[in-house]
Formats: structure tokens, sequence, C-alpha cells
């Protein structure tokens, strides 16, 4: 990937600090960029516990290796006095968070440190569409201005559909508000409708009772399968496959019959099943789904246990970047205070949220799948909508860290319009 230059120079590091954290960040800058490593006496004990000195030292000399000096840090938000968000700029043409927490005491210690991924750093979005292009697999990207109408601003491969993962939980969500389903509603959770991680409720003891809003609130704010599959049997498979078309998906069908987590599991874990499965049409596998795969025990073998991509082509849910864009609009539109409350809570990139009055999200991911898919309201009022999709069936699959990075880079020329 060829990285642009950046454009600027940064605050130099040189410049007085005006608070204790930022003279804790003008420190951690310093430990990056020397070339011996010291340390000892900035971080507390505790701290030192999570993340020994060796490890800490070693991740800073990964830092250094890959991406060259900090040449740049500038504050991007202040949370409180102890803590903050910085970017860190570096010569080789990438940028990085860093959350930053300190003590109280005096002298101060680190108590909390995250540093996000590296972006590279672009001038525009166009140039970011670029080094997308240049992923091997395929991929999709829109962003677009909500409103009256759609307008889209930037977009490749716009309606392209791929695998998107869990970012299907977005339409059982839509499906709540468009049904009138309450929020108040209680749910037994059923050993039948469990399912095995991602989420937390697979461990909840059976019989336990929820709410349809705490279902709600796992499925997209930690992508709980457990909570998805028992929002999926409450509500119908036929009623939110029907409610897709409403939220703007224009290519319903290829989700149909739309699975439960623990379908999809149970399916790609049996090769003679799957090939079975994928060349049913709609009808024997909806078949399939009530005669077999409902019998099949949970206790199987993880298909992605070997972090190889699995039928991400046949047997998944599917979607645009464009559908996605027009689920996040719905959403807008419809101006629900729960379910955006919920699509808030998770922003994938939490030192954002500064940036925008407004951050929803949901995305998907699995061995071959990535998605990313956000509602934003610039600090202009201005309401938008982006979408992004990486399949890559091959053994080495699709890389995390750099689609974030490119998704962050994308966000910060949107939230700077």
């Amino acid at each position: 990937m060829v990285l642009t230059k950046l454009l600027f120079v940064l605050p130099l590091l040189l410049q007085p600090t005006e608070t204790p954290l930022d003279a804790m960040a003008d420190r951690v800058v310093e430990q990056i960029n020397e070339q011996e490593k010291q340390i000892a006496g900035a971080y507390s004990k505790g701290f030192l516990q999570q993340v020994p000195e060796g490890q800490l030292i070693q991740l800073y000399k990964g830092y250094f290796a890959q991406h060259g000096r900090i040449i740049g840090l500038s504050p991007r938000e202040r949370t409180q006095p102890e803590t903050g968000v910085f970017t860190l700029a570096y010569e080789k043409g990438v940028e990085m968070q860093m959350t930053l927490t300190i003590d109280k005491q005096s002298p101060p210690k680190v108590i909390g440190l995250w540093f996000g991924p590296a972006a590279p750093s672009f001038k525009d979005i166009p140039s970011v569409i670029q080094a997308i292009k240049k992923l091997p697999g395929s991929v999709n990207f829109q962003v677009a201005r909500l409103g009256d109408d759609i307008e889209v601003l930037h977009e490749l491969n716009a309606d392209k559909v791929l695998a998107i993962g869990s970012a299907f939980k977005l339409y059982l969500l839509g499906a709540i508000v468009e049904k009138g389903v309450s929020w108040a509603d209680v749910v037994e959770l059923r050993s039948e409708h469990k399912s095995i991680p991602t989420g937390v409720l697979q461990d909840w003891p059976d019989g336990a009772l929820v709410t349809v809003h705490t279902l709600a609130l796992q499925m997209i704010s930690i992508s709980d399968n457990t909570a998805t599959d028992h929002l999926l049997h409450y509500l119908g498979r036929r009623t939110v496959e029907s409610h897709l078309s409403a939220m703007g998906h224009r290519a319903p069908e290829r989700t149909w019959p739309l699975l439960t987590t623990m379908e999809m599991f149970k399916i790609k874990s049996d090769r003679r099943l799957l090939r079975e499965y994928v060349k049913a049409d709609v009808a024997k596998r909806r078949t399939l789904l009530d005669q077999r795969v409902r019998k099949m025990s949970r206790e199987i073998d993880n298909p992605y246990s070997e972090g190889t991509p699995v039928a991400i082509d046949t047997v998944e849910w599917f979607a645009s970047a464009s559908d996605l864009c027009r689920a996040m609009d719905w959403f807008r539109r419809r101006n629900d205070e729960n379910s955006l409350g919920i699509l808030a809570i998770n922003s994938a990139v939490p030192f954002m949220k500064g940036e925008f009055d407004y951050v929803g999200y949901k995305g998907g991911s699995e061995p071959g799948v990535l998605n990313f898919t956000w509602l934003l309201r610039t600090k202009k009022g201005e309401h938008l909508a982006l979408s992004m999709g990486w399949n890559h069936p091959g053994s080495d699959g699709v890389e995390l860290e750099t689609f974030l990075g490119l998704a962050q880079s994308t966000l910060r020329l949107l939230a700077s319009r």
C-alpha cells in the first residue's frame, strides 16, 4: 500500500505542555522514539501487573520499527482532566490514536493506555478508495448524505452484494421497531435457542427472563449470538425476511432463509450437510433447517477454529454497501429513541465519538468477512451513512487492522467536512 505523505506538520513535541496529562503524553512519545526504552517510574504498579514492563518495551519497539519516529502529537478529546485522546503522527505516513489515563497522585503515573490501529494519513476519501481497491478479494464502499433523498458522496462497487457477517443483526433490530414489539416484552432463555460465542448469554441459566430491550442491546453492542437467535425465534424468521425490503435491501432473497447464528455454525461444521444445503433451493433449505439442522446438537466443532473462511459466498447473510446505508437511513427516519440508543453503545472507534454529534454502528467479522457500517451526525447537523465491506475466501482471509485503519481514516475525513 502506497501511503500519502502528511500535508502538514502537527504540533512539535518541544512545545511546552499545559497539564500533567499532556506531559505524560509527551513522555510516552519519548519512550517510543528512544532507542533505549526507559519506562521505569511512569506506570502504576497495577498497570504493570496487567502489562509487564518487558511487554510494553516490545510494543514500543514494534511501533518504532514499523512506523518510524513519532513526529507529531496533538490532543483530540479531553474526557476529564486525567483522561484524553491524542493523535500520534509517525514519520512513515500513518497516524494512531492513543487514549491515556493517569492517576491523581504527584507525580502522576499511567493507569490506562490504549493504542488504536495505525491508519494511513490520506488527504481525501478518493485516496482511501484507491487503497481499498488494492485489497485482495472483493470490496464495496459507500458514503451517503442522508436527508429527503439519499445523496451518494463516494462509492466503490456500492451495489456489489457481499457477505456481511453479524451486520445482518441490524435487520432484526429494525424488525422490532417496524412490528411495534414492546421493548419491555419478556423472553425466556431456552437451551434450544442458545448459540456459541460471541456473546455471554449462552452461559446464562435456562429459564432466565430477559426483555426484548436487553436482548437487542446485547445483540448490537457485543454481537451476542444467543441474544440474536432468541430474537429471531421471537420475531419469526419469515417476519424478519419480509422486513429486509422495507429497510432498503434490494436483493433480500440472497439471504433466504435467514439463518440463526447456530444454524450457520451447524451447517458449516458438517461438510456433507454444507454441500447439500448449497445445492438446495430456498424451499429445500427450509426443510433441511426444520428436519435436520434443528435436531443437531449444539456440541459441534467450531467451523472457524482454524481461522479459514468457510462458504462465505454461499451460506451467509448478504447485503451491499448501498443496502446497508439505506438501512441506516431507515433508522434515522424512524427516529426511534431505543434503537438509536442501542446503535450508539459500541461505535467500534470510541475515540471518534467526540468528532461527531452521534455515532451509531454495527459491523460483522468472521474469517474472510469484514463489514463496518455507521450512521453519523456531524457537528454541523449533517447526517451521513458509511458502509464498507471486504470478502476474501482465500486462506489469508482479511486483515482487521488494515481495514479498520482505512475506516478510521474515512471517519476522520468525514468529521472534518
